[in-house]
């Protein structure tokens, strides 16, 4: 069999075994995902602004007033960016860690014995 052949054979069954052994798979990466207002959420933040006269009232505590004005804000923009578990970030991820191992398992099957070779027969000169 062709050594090429050898070589792509391995490094395809290397990258479909590469995000089980370096456990990618189970990786869940976050990004920012834009989340929308529900009607139970709306009506939420509508009585908490209403409660604090739309953040007149806790003037003295900033972290009560960031919180505040990030209500005004997502009520504003009819929602607001999480950090939540992104799917195309763990799809791409993935799909590195395969490419890579592609690349690396390739170069070691395909390269390699053709330089370990040349390196022996310039040994037994």
């Amino acid at each position: 069999m062709n050594q090429r052949k050898i070589a792509i054979s391995l490094a395809v069954v290397g990258a479909i075994a590469a995000p089980f052994v370096l456990k990618t798979y189970k990786e869940n990466p976050y990004g920012k995902v834009w989340v929308s207002l529900t009607f139970e959420d709306m009506h939420r933040d509508m009585a908490r602004l209403k409660e604090t006269n739309n953040c007149q009232t806790i003037e003295r505590d900033e972290d009560l007033l960031r919180g505040c004005r990030f209500i005004q804000k997502e009520l504003e923009q009819n929602g607001a960016y999480y950090s939540a578990p992104s799917t195309p970030l763990y799809l791409a991820l993935n799909a590195a860690v395969a490419a890579v191992a592609f690349v690396v398992i390739f170069a070691l099957t395909y390269l390699l014995p053709a330089l370990a070779s040349r390196y022996w027969r310039w040994l037994k000169t």
